[in-house]
């Protein structure tokens, strides 16, 4: 066959017939690949690691206060939605924290790890270590919270499980 090279979006068009499918060209089934299914559940495991670890801790504080709040309300009523708020809100701030920083920080580095070949177990956890110790930080000095430094300590345990979750999914990959 000769010609010029096809183009992108000539590689995917047969020469009798219409246009593939194909948004782009060697993609093809791009979102049922193996390898994409594995990084988003690596990453919905990273993320859930994360937030139990970031969460749990502080939701043992949290629960026994919400159920004696329901029993014997401080308000005077008993009120289920707000005993449910209080019970759940650790997880559900850990949860946000949690996803935020593996989006716009553990995402970044973990390819910035690939392109310079560091990608190994102790380089995440320290990355996930630092980013959760450093955005608790950030947190409460941007709101002026002074007593609550205690929960960078929370932040960096969180981060550095978060990122041991997510090294464990792909040396796991590696090795099968």
């Amino acid at each position: 066959m000769s010609g010029p090279p096809l183009h992108t979006d000539q590689q995917n068009r047969r020469s009798d017939g219409p246009p593939s499918t194909a948004p782009i060209a060697g993609l093809g089934n791009f979102w049922n690949s193996a390898g994409v299914k594995h990084a988003l559940r690596a990453f919905l495991k990273a993320i859930s690691v994360g937030t139990l670890t970031g969460g749990l801790i502080p939701l043992c504080l949290t629960l026994p206060l919400a159920v004696s709040n329901y029993f014997q309300p401080m308000s005077g009523r008993p009120d289920l939605l707000a005993s449910v708020y209080l019970a759940g809100f650790p997880i559900a701030i850990s949860f946000g924290l949690v996803l935020a920083t593996s989006v716009v920080v553990g995402l970044p580095t973990h390819f910035m790890l690939r392109k310079w070949h560091a990608g190994s177990r102790p380089a995440y956890l320290i990355a996930g270590a630092i980013a959760g110790f450093l955005v608790p930080l950030m947190v409460l000095v941007a709101i002026e919270a002074v007593g609550g430094f205690w929960m960078c300590f929370l932040g960096a345990f969180s981060g550095s499980m978060t990122a041991l979750s997510w090294s464990n999914s792909f040396e796991r990959a590696r090795v099968a």
